[in-house]
């Protein structure tokens, strides 16, 4: 929309329980890179630690998204997992974003692996910033 609050238009759609999530936009201001969630289940599920742990697979997967003014969406990930939070970087030659896979035994979460991820938007080539043995437990916060 317009800084008046004038010309409101819509980017993206979602069905059933999709949702986009964490808006970063490109600095140049032509494309906003996002999180979707596609699962089975409501996203605030997650919330839930019992629907959490009986239903995991429900409430995945995240995707990173980026969508143009135009409302041309491409997906940048398209993992089982859960990818989100991008953050371009302020030349806008990549986004950065977190991924993560459940760990599991007998079905049930008992951790997390997670990745902070660099996607080239020139090449489509992803770079992880952190080794898998040396990751944070809880990678969650970031930026440029």
């Amino acid at each position: 929309m317009n800084v008046d609050g004038s010309q409101v238009q819509r980017l993206t759609t979602t069905s059933s329980w999709q949702s986009d999530h964490d808006p970063s936009w490109s600095p140049d201001g032509l494309t906003i890179a996002f999180s979707r969630f596609e699962g089975e289940r409501r996203w605030t599920d997650i919330a839930d630690v019992d629907i959490l742990l009986e239903h995991w697979q429900e409430l995945m997967p995240w995707n990173v998204y980026t969508v143009d003014l135009s409302g041309k969406v491409e997906a940048i990930t398209g993992g089982a997992g859960a990818a989100g939070l991008p953050v371009f970087a302020d030349d806008g030659s990549g986004i950065l974003y977190l991924y993560f896979e459940f760990m599991t035994a007998d079905d049930r979460i008992i951790g997390a692996d997670h990745q902070l991820l660099l996607f080239d938007v020139l090449s489509g080539d992803v770079q992880p910033l952190v080794p898998l043995p040396d990751h944070a437990p809880t990678l969650e916060y970031y930026d440029w």
